[in-house]
């Protein structure tokens, strides 16, 4: 590379000192760098990578066994009671049954009114329910089907999930969340279980009746 400069009007070619502050940080083929930077324009996608990879590997170490820990401690063996209901649950019958997709609470009150006939208690904690419409649509006949079966149609249909509890007893949800749990009684996050215990429940319940009787 060479400069030209001028001295009593005549041009002058001046080489540029190799040993220069500009050169000296430059390497073969490369942008001006550092030394020991001989690529420095690929710096900015090494830490891309280590900004999208490195989180996501830190998320498959730690987080997962997390996520998985919560689904293990979600699944207890049932007691011998919770096992009855299921047995039931499978051996009784709707001989007939409709089942309505705009009208879950039908749906609800036909298992709640046959499972007490039964001795098994049911009840229905409050989620959300956001597939309920204001449209009637005309139900689907059901013949001969097992309760636990119309019971999974009714949640596949209308998002209602449930869990059997310890004690037999059971309690819908009227709102299940994106991996559709609760689901068949047996699979639930444990912040769904704590919430529809009999426990949690019944006290909500005797807190209700006091804010009624006060106000």
């Amino acid at each position: 590379m060479k400069s030209e400069t001028e001295t009593n009007g005549v041009a002058e070619s001046k080489r540029v000192h190799p040993r220069s502050p500009v050169r000296s940080f430059r390497t073969p083929g490369s942008a001006r760098g550092a030394p020991d930077d001989r690529r420095p324009y690929l710096n900015r996608q090494r830490n891309l990578m280590m900004r999208t990879l490195v989180p996501a590997f830190l998320a498959l170490m730690f987080v997962s066994p997390l996520v998985a820990e919560e689904h293990r401690e979600a699944v207890r063996e049932l007691s011998k009671q919770a096992q009855a209901t299921l047995k039931l649950l499978e051996a009784e019958r709707f001989a007939n049954a409709n089942l309505y997709s705009s009208s879950p609470k039908r749906n609800f009150d036909l298992v709640r009114d046959r499972l007490e006939t039964l001795g098994i208690t049911v009840r229905l904690l409050h989620y959300g329910d956001r597939r309920s419409s204001n449209e009637e649509t005309d139900p689907t006949p059901l013949r001969n089907i097992p309760i636990r079966n119309y019971m999974s149609l009714f949640q596949n249909d209308c998002g209602w999930g449930w869990i059997v509890y310890p004690d037999g007893s059971i309690t819908y949800f009227d709102n299940v969340c994106s991996g559709n749990w609760p689901k068949d009684g047996t699979e639930y996050h444990e912040a769904q279980y704590r919430a529809g215990s009999p426990e949690v429940m019944a006290a909500g319940e005797k807190d209700l009746e006091i804010r009624n009787k006060k106000g």
